[in-house]
């Protein structure tokens, strides 16, 4: 894959995404939001934890349950707004990200080798019907970097690549790149460019 794309937080610190969490160049922590929790920073819907907002009920698909987060201080309308637009083409998509999933998991079986990956934690036995209950993990985020700039993905934390996970990254209705990386599909197999 293509290497990592790294961002800038609103303190100057750089980072990057490790299976949906910001992984600080620095060695530092994300110590998630200065803000505290008061009534008047309720967001409808969400609950805060930490520094992450998660929404009170799980988004529901025939494949399981994604957890939707807002993580990078207390959410504004334009993140609301894409976490709403990710549900949605979950909701009406699922089949694609099947693909997608399942198709990275091609790759890693080309790439590594079955003995490699059933190492790892997949079962022998894995098809596109039950690629998505095997990850435990499944989520949507959405992270603002600046004032105008936000990152959407749906992410899993896939057992066979537990270092970087599996990152959709959702833009204009649509997903753009996985893990940072522009792909293509040959024969249900991801092909990074």
């Amino acid at each position: 894959m293509s290497e990592r794309k790294e961002y800038m937080d609103d303190q100057g610190r750089k980072f990057y995404y490790e299976s949906g969490a910001r992984v600080y160049l620095d060695g530092g922590k994300d110590n998630g939001a200065s803000v505290k929790f008061t009534p008047a920073n309720d967001v409808e819907g969400f609950t805060r934890g930490g520094g992450v907002w998660v929404k009170n009920a799980p988004v529901q698909t025939p494949y399981g349950d994604f957890d939707v987060q807002l993580i990078s201080g207390k959410p504004n309308k334009q993140m609301v707004r894409l976490a709403a637009s990710a549900v949605e083409y979950l909701q009406k998509d699922i089949e694609h990200v099947v693909d997608i999933v399942f198709g990275h998991y091609q790759w890693a079986v080309k790439t590594w080798g079955q003995d490699a990956v059933e190492e790892l934690g997949m079962p022998k036995s894995v098809d596109r019907k039950s690629i998505l209950s095997i990850i435990p993990t499944r989520d949507i985020t959405v992270d603002e970097l600046d004032d105008d700039e936000y990152v959407c993905c749906i992410g899993f934390d896939i057992p066979y690549d537990p270092e970087h996970g599996l990152r959709l990254e959702f833009e204009d209705g649509k997903i753009i790149s996985i893990n940072d990386a522009e792909f293509t599909m040959k024969d249900g197999c991801l092909e990074f460019d």
